[in-house]
């Protein structure tokens, strides 16, 4: 049998998408209606539609006996933890777009957390690394540790310089560099401030634009975006704005931006266009060893430094490089193997070759009889 599962295939070179990704991050206060609100404004907007909703302070009650927050057809939930106990509450959450087709990473590897959540996002088919964004809702800890934040969680773990990185949510973090209301600094917003520009991230906001307004008009700028030197310096991040609609019933303004590049289209991954019922097995064996020895220096370097069995441990991105590697020798093979697929109003995608011999020989036994 033909791997059919293992690749995945454009339609045609005239089926294409642009890389870029829309992002909406926003406070919803546990609310169930600021969150409706909120994915229902999302849904009628077309320039762009956002493809990836951050939240911050979700709604999570008791639902027939379990504990979980509000799902949209179309969207998929993504919690911060893969097993959340009775008695803990996630602060974040994140819903992706099912039918913008990215390619969407939960690191809990690197850190699994109630209050902040790793993210690497790209589109399918995008040859680039992902990027990494980082959803946090930064407040105190409760109970002994009342001097920790958690923005301290990601304090402990290493961010890797090298990858596009964007930390954006609800700091709780007011800066006169940013909010013309504030004076003085605390040492804690100091500390913080020390971290993040330690780390690399300058801010992405514009300064002095409101993201939330409580019901008396006091404004403050709470909700950052903050990106590192890599993130800055590939220049795939755009279009950064305080949104006033989409959280019109919530007390704070969404953050909407764009990651990828602007100039970068990749094949639309919604139209396939290969015939897999007609593909056969040796041709398929005869193009998959041409193409590996068109790459024959390419996999004997992966070979010696990941794919061996005397290697017993690989770090993420070796893993994410062998998997691209692999992916895009099958994804080439198939395209050579595979005969296009000619679809009319006659077309019947059950119908196969077998179907078509016994039809002949009926026909012909019909002929003699």
């Amino acid at each position: 049998m033909v791997p059919a599962l293992l690749i995945y295939i454009p339609m045609n070179s005239q089926s294409h998408t642009h890389t870029t990704i829309s992002v909406c991050s926003l406070n919803v206060n546990r609310s169930n209606a600021a969150t409706h609100a909120a994915m229902h404004t999302i849904g009628e907007k077309t320039t762009p539609a956002p493809d990836l909703l951050l939240i911050q302070e979700p709604w999570w009650e008791k639902l027939n006996n379990e504990h979980a927050t509000i799902s949209f057809p179309g969207w998929q939930a993504i919690l911060p933890k893969s097993h959340i106990t009775e008695n803990e509450c996630p602060h974040i959450t994140a819903y992706h777009r099912q039918s913008a087709h990215l390619e969407v990473m939960l690191r809990t590897d690197i850190l699994s957390d109630l209050d902040t959540m790793i993210l690497e996002v790209k589109r399918t088919g995008d040859p680039n690394k992902p990027t990494r964004i980082i959803n946090i809702y930064n407040q105190r800890q409760l109970g002994e540790n009342r001097n920790i934040y958690t923005v301290d969680h990601l304090a402990r773990i290493h961010l890797n310089s090298n990858t596009p990185m964007i930390i954006t949510g609800d700091w709780n973090t007011c800066h006169p560099d940013w909010d013309d209301g504030v004076d003085l600094l605390t040492p804690r917003v100091r500390e913080t401030l020390e971290w993040v520009e330690g780390n690399g991230f300058i801010l992405w906001n514009e300064p002095f634009v409101p993201t939330q307004e409580d019901n008396a008009g006091h404004a403050t700028v709470i909700n950052l975006t903050f990106k590192n030197a890599m993130a800055d310096l590939s220049n795939i991040l755009s279009g950064h704005h305080v949104d006033t609609v989409i959280g019109a019933l919530s007390d704070h303004h969404a953050l909407v931006f764009k990651i990828g590049n602007l100039e970068m289209l990749v094949y639309n991954a919604t139209s396939y266009n290969l015939n897999w019922k007609h593909a056969e097995e040796d041709t398929f064996r005869e193009q998959l060893e041409n193409q590996l020895e068109k790459e024959k220096d390419t996999y004997k370097l992966l070979v010696s430094e990941v794919l061996n069995s005397e290697k017993e441990t690989a770090m993420p991105e070796e893993l994410d490089r062998a998997a691209n590697t692999i992916q895009n020798t099958l994804t080439q093979v198939a395209l050579k193997a595979m005969p296009e697929r000619k679809i009319c109003d006659k077309s019947k995608p059950w119908w196969t070759l077998e179907l078509t011999t016994a039809y002949k020989e009926l026909h012909d036994t019909r002929e003699v009889l």
